[in-house]
């Protein structure tokens, strides 16, 4: 049995299709580690009114940029409602928090391992899916860096509506990001390090550093919440922890699942993403296979064993 409280958020993106996924995601969550604290994100121009299909006890949060007249930007949007979010998490009493999209699945119970590694990783500030995949396959991420770089400068090039754009960013800005990037690569980070966001843990030494975790540096940029918080962790001289070998949690990828779900499971790998339509395996299909699993009390340990 776990022996901390921890949140999990769940960012919901704009739309109807965003939002019907809300509800199998939290089922898998509940089914497995019904004592979580849920926090979920509604980032959408009308509030969904998530409240009325979800336990008494979860927050919800507005992504802030809705109703300003302007759609936000395609990552404006997500990151500063994550970070917004995890201000209002770090006000409540747990010790750590997952992140799943709506895409993701839980296929068991992983508070127990993410607690083992977090003993065994005193100075984590991320976990996941950071520098390689489950099935051994590196993960690169250096296509970030000119993002990163831009992000520094009071001039951004921002995507909005289908369209690029040109917009200013205040010099106070964009001096702070440059600061957080030189805190980071002065601790080692690479350029775009960061853990895969379709499902990654945040720590408490992360989640206290309040004066990171501050979304106004990063306004008008191109760049994700998952991204950012890769910096603000190395920032905090804090590590990105891989937990994707066998008999660690994650199992993610960022279009579709990482190899079959009998051998994730067969692996111990229980949070999932992405579960979206991919070649040969239709989103419906696999929500349904993980349900039917669920409803009748399968265990990981007795998965078949398959190649990915």
């Amino acid at each position: 049995m776990s022996g901390s409280s921890f949140a999990v958020l769940v960012p919901v993106g704009p739309g109807e299709e965003e939002s019907a996924r809300l509800d199998d995601t939290v089922d898998s969550l509940l089914a497995y580690e019904p004592t979580a604290r849920l926090f979920v994100i509604d980032d959408n121009e009308q509030d969904r009114n998530f409240a009325a299909r979800l336990p008494s006890d979860a927050t919800v949060i507005r992504t802030p940029l809705w109703g300003r007249g302007v759609p936000p930007s395609r990552y404006d949007a997500i990151m500063l409602g994550t970070i917004t979010a995890l201000r209002e998490v770090q006000r409540a009493p747990v010790d750590w928090m997952l992140s799943i999209d709506t895409d993701a699945i839980v296929a068991g119970k992983f508070a127990a391992s993410i607690e083992a590694a977090l003993s065994a990783h005193p100075r984590a500030g991320l976990l996941g899916s950071a520098h390689r995949l489950c099935t051994g396959e590196p993960r690169v991420t250096g296509q970030w860096r000119l993002d990163l770089l831009m992000s520094a400068l009071p001039v951004q090039t921002v995507l909005s509506g289908g369209r690029r754009t040109f917009s200013t960013k205040h010099p106070a800005a964009a001096w702070r990001c440059a600061a957080l990037l030189r805190a980071a690569r002065r601790n080692g980070y690479e350029w775009g390090e960061h853990c895969l966001g379709g499902a990654y843990v945040v720590t408490r030494s992360l989640l206290d550093r309040l004066d990171l975790i501050d979304p106004t540096p990063w306004k008008g940029g191109r760049l994700p919440e998952d991204v950012v918080l890769g910096v603000l962790c190395r920032a905090a001289g804090l590590d990105i922890v891989d937990l994707v070998d066998r008999g660690e949690p994650f199992g993610v990828r960022h279009i579709g699942l990482p190899a079959s779900p009998e051998w994730l499971l067969a692996r111990g790998h229980v949070l999932l993403h992405s579960v979206k339509d991919e070649p040969g395996r239709r989103e419906a299909d696999t929500r349904a296979w993980f349900r039917q699993r669920r409803g009748t009390g399968a265990t990981a340990e007795r998965a078949t064993r398959a190649e990915p």
